[in-house]
């Protein structure tokens, strides 16, 4: 065209890229450098600078012969001992910067986390991915091979080794929280991994800000770590368990880089990974879990005791005094309707409801109250009145599930805000979003009461 405008190319540097992440066996910072250079050749400059606070205790410089077109280098640099802090800077000749600056921390090495112990006890609390679910066998879950690793790494010298797991699937923070005295706690633990789970929606830094302040309440503080999963299309929760991770000076493991990782150097797809709902991992995917978990406890760096500085991420957050689980079927719990009982395995004795209208009644002393109760398809709803006022609507309601009540508490089963005091509680069954007087059906297993510190 006679009036098309004609573009002069311009020398120089055109667009750079830089990533600097912790290596693989987390003991330093593998980083990489990309960057297009058109008309133009000469060298530019890695920076990597290693911190003790703020104190620059060493630094490496890689320079970086390019040529026109694109390039692209990459290096490592291991975190010594004393290391906190490692920075990434890419510039020119001239030292300009050709990259934003990028930023790593590294928690302190505990080379001997269990000196003096006789027995180590390491509790898994989380969801389904912690329970397992899409492994073809027990051995093949990430929680298993973690536990043995524990077991062939400490178990030696008269030292025992005991691993716990906790996961349930469908559990949420809120139900790791009300259950972590009979779960978590009574184990004695040592080590605790806990799910910032992927059934969680919405900010539910409450829950895991409240199961720390609980952990700290203790008398024995255990090492305790963060984890948050990802899944096929490698998106991840966002309850901001990273923030509570960081203001308490814990470890935070995202296997969203491990799977990265895993898919770039093996060429395989991440669908690879997955069973088919794309959500819980398959005997690969909980290999990588496992992997990445395995060398983050190798380096030393993940064993850290959450601290306080005396504030809280969430106001509203609790440290648990004391829970007491009282089984439905108890004969402190007075029923009048259509209720009958059963038993599924230990601790999981239930009433079942088949109609709207029937009625639990108990009294406790205390400011915490939660139900554990059976999730189906179709499931009525039940709605419950603590000294005559409503305060809790439950509904058991999960599609899908029909053929099994699943054993769980979820977040509108908990109530962390009661007057503290001696209550009457009233539960009624009311109708469900899908139920008929056919398919009615309510299922109640454990009660939860116990006090909060607020």
């Amino acid at each position: 065209h006679s009036d098309a405008i004609k573009l002069t190319p311009i020398k120089g540097v055109l667009g750079s890229d830089s990533s600097f992440i912790e290596s693989i066996d987390h003991t330093g910072a593998d980083w990489s450098f990309d960057m297009i250079a058109a008309g133009v050749s000469g060298t530019a400059y890695a920076y990597i600078a290693s911190y003790n606070g703020n104190q620059l205790i060493d630094a490496a410089i890689e320079p970086l012969e390019y040529v026109s077109g694109e390039n692209t280098f990459s290096g490592s640099v291991p975190a010594t001992v004393g290391v906190n802090k490692m920075k990434f800077f890419a510039w020119d000749e001239n030292h300009t910067p050709l990259a934003k600056e990028k930023e790593l921390t590294f928690m302190p090495i505990n080379d001997n986390p269990f000196e003096g112990d006789n027995e180590i006890n390491v509790v898994f609390i989380g969801d389904s991915i912690y329970e397992g679910a899409g492994a073809s066998s027990a051995d093949t879950r990430w929680v298993s091979r973690v536990g043995k690793w524990f077991e062939d790494t400490y178990e030696k010298d008269g030292v025992t080794v005991n691993w716990y797991n906790e996961g349930v699937g469908g559990s949420t923070t809120d139900y790791s929280l009300v259950r972590m005295f009979r779960d978590v706690l009574d184990h004695d633990p040592d080590v605790i991994f806990y799910s910032c789970s992927c059934n969680d929606v919405g900010d539910t830094r409450r829950n895991m800000e409240s199961f720390l302040l609980t952990v700290m309440a203790q008398d024995k503080v255990p090492y305790v770590i963060f984890n948050r999963t990802t899944n096929r299309g490698f998106s991840t929760t966002n309850g901001r368990g990273d923030q509570i991770a960081a203001h308490y000076n814990i470890p935070f493991v995202d296997d969203y880089y491990a799977f990265k990782r895993a898919v770039a150097e093996s060429g395989k797809k991440i669908d690879d990974y997955f069973t088919n709902d794309g959500v819980h991992p398959n005997d690969l995917g909980y290999k990588v879990i496992a992997d990445e978990m395995i060398a983050c406890v190798s380096s030393g760096r993940y064993y850290h005791k959450p601290v306080s500085d005396g504030t809280k991420i969430i106001e509203n957050s609790v440290a648990i005094e004391n829970a007491t689980f009282l089984s439905s079927t108890s004969a402190d719990v007075v029923k009048t309707g259509s209720w009958t009982s059963g038993n599924i395995g230990q601790e999981r004795a239930y009433v079942h409801s088949t109609q709207v209208g029937d009625t639990l009644e108990f009294t406790f002393t205390g400011n915490m109250l939660a139900f554990e109760h059976g999730l189906h398809d179709p499931a009525g709803k039940y709605e419950v009145y603590v000294d005559g006022n409503l305060a809790m609507t439950c509904n058991p309601q999960y599609n899908g599930i029909t053929s099994y009540f699943h054993f769980v508490c979820k977040a509108d089963t908990v109530n962390l805000d009661l007057p503290d005091g001696t209550h009457n509680v009233l539960v009624k069954t009311v109708p469900g979003d899908k139920t008929t007087d056919d398919t009615y059906a309510v299922r109640i297993f454990n009660i939860i009461t116990g006090n909060v510190k607020r």
